[in-house]
């Protein structure tokens, strides 16, 4: 499934080598949503590099190509996400990047039940 994001995840995140390699060893779709869950970890950690190495993750896999607009608007809330943190504001990040989880977790199912 590609809504936008292209499978070349592996090897872009770094992180405990327990988490890298759950991540690597997931499918692409997976991919998204456990590095979605590691930003929205770092936001309630307040952690800033947690959060920009998995924001810097799901921007790199965007698939402009085929995500489009989608594509183009995803990006664009990674960066004012990145730009809050940058700033110490992590409360707007974290529910943004919930929303977005959810949203990603929806879309997979009902891609799947199609």
């Amino acid at each position: 499934m590609s809504v936008g994001y292209h499978s070349g995840m592996q090897g872009q995140y770094s992180g405990s080598n327990y988490r890298t390699q759950e991540i690597m060893m997931a499918p692409p779709e997976k991919q998204v949503e456990k590095v979605y869950d590691v930003a929205i970890a770092g936001c309630m950690a307040r952690e800033p590099q947690k959060i920009g190495k998995a924001l810097a993750t799901l921007m790199d896999s965007l698939n402009f190509d085929r995500g489009g607009d989608l594509a183009t608007q995803l990006f664009s809330l990674y960066e004012y996400c990145l730009r809050e943190v940058h700033q110490s504001q992590y409360e707007v990040p974290e529910k943004i990047l919930r929303e977005l989880r959810d949203t990603w977790k929806q879309a997979v199912a009902t891609h799947r039940a199609a």
